[in-house]
């Protein structure tokens, strides 16, 4: 009993703190920005949505209204509101949203070098002592007890496939008098990420959070900012407001 007991113990006093450590992570993701905005362009609060010719959907696509619910929480979080009468609404948002084609680079990374290296010629196992024991451990090599095989570190090319997701929000002035094709753009917010995931739908609420605080802005040039999947932001635009936000991202060059 006390044995067990005694197990109990020492497996539960080594589970916690990886439990704690586990559940105070959280992913970060890295985006680069973009804002403009035309200073000439009387400012509006209220806004129709559309889907931008870049999407190739139209407005009633299931993910087009994910995204598009995405937006208006995003755009909430700056005090623009959805007009009730899409014709009277000072601006048009086009929505923009997608994957590049996967780009491909190769990278040099260490690897354990197989058995019969310099340090082991011939691969030996035989537990022998060698001259000289116990052996000077070697530069990049792994093991000096008897038996074990040295290896050593050696550089590998390996191919690396990154996808750029990205989300664009164009604010167009609806009150201009002229043809929507020429309407004035009255602000617009680019949001991009590369990486290794081709998962978009998981990048876009991201995004939209990311670009917040960037609405009806402008960059000096393009910002990198990191976002954490725990922020309020993005919490915020996965809820769907409802509740105040306060910006909670970290810029840095």
């Amino acid at each position: 009993m006390k044995q067990d007991i005694g197990a109990f113990w020492i497996k539960n006093t080594l589970l916690f703190p990886l439990l704690l450590l586990g559940g105070c992570e959280t992913t970060s993701h890295t985006f680069k920005v973009n804002a403009i905005n035309n200073p000439e362009v009387e400012e509006g609060r209220s806004y129709r949505i559309v889907s931008s010719s870049k999407n190739n959907v139209d407005e009633q696509d299931p993910q087009f209204q994910e995204v598009s619910e995405y937006v208006k929480t995003a755009l909430s979080g700056k005090g623009y509101y959805e007009s009730p009468d899409a014709e009277d609404a000072d601006l048009v948002i086009n929505v923009a949203y997608g994957t590049a084609p996967p780009n491909v680079e190769f990278k040099t990374v260490n690897n354990t070098g197989a058995p019969g290296s310099i340090h082991n010629p011939i691969g030996s196992r035989t537990g022998a002592y060698p001259r000289g024991y116990p052996p000077r451990r070697g530069i990049g090599s792994v093991g000096s007890r008897p038996g074990d095989i040295a290896r050593t570190q050696q550089p590998e090319v390996i191919p690396v496939t990154t996808y750029e997701k990205y989300l664009q929000i164009t604010a167009i002035d609806n009150r201009a008098e002229v043809e929507f094709e020429e309407a004035p753009h009255a602000w617009q917010v680019t949001v991009k990420n590369r990486d290794e995931s081709d998962d978009l739908d998981k990048y876009l609420p991201l995004m939209a959070a990311a670009s917040i605080e960037y609405v009806g802005t402008r960059t000096e040039s393009q910002e990198v900012i990191t976002i954490k999947e725990s922020d309020q932001d993005v919490n915020f635009v996965k809820a769907g407001g409802g509740s105040p936000r306060e910006q909670n991202v970290s810029k840095f060059q």
